[in-house]
């Protein structure tokens, strides 16, 4: 059997590693999505959508295959990856941290004060 002591340890160390985990998700830069071989979807500069899949990325562009015929389109002209927004991708990267912050607070505060 596990003494009690090591219990109340272990759960304030998972408790802060969720927590450090939570901490670094929201504030480090957002990862660069990779496009590769995805389907995406563009705003071009005439603001028409387009929908293709990635074949290539270079810098800053990235070359859609639209029926057969490539198209290259600036990072910042896309708005879907795989048909999800990519706000909504950053949302639930966010949400996702957020509870994993708030879930080793409160582990953390039942192995100081319940344990």
């Amino acid at each position: 059997m596990i003494p009690r002591r090591y219990k109340k340890d272990i759960l304030i160390l998972a408790g802060a590693l969720l927590m450090l985990w939570g901490y670094g998700q929201l504030f480090q830069a957002s990862p660069e999505p990779d496009y590769l071989n995805m389907q995406v979807t563009a705003l071009t500069v005439e603001g028409i959508k387009v929908s293709g899949t990635a074949t290539g990325v270079s810098g800053d562009a990235v070359t859609i295959s639209i029926n057969d015929k490539p198209l290259t389109v600036l990072k910042k002209q896309i708005v879907q990856q795989n048909g999800v927004s990519l706000d909504e991708q950053e949302a639930n990267r966010a949400l996702r941290a957020v509870i994993a912050t708030i879930f080793g607070g409160l582990v953390v505060w039942i192995a100081v004060f319940v344990l």
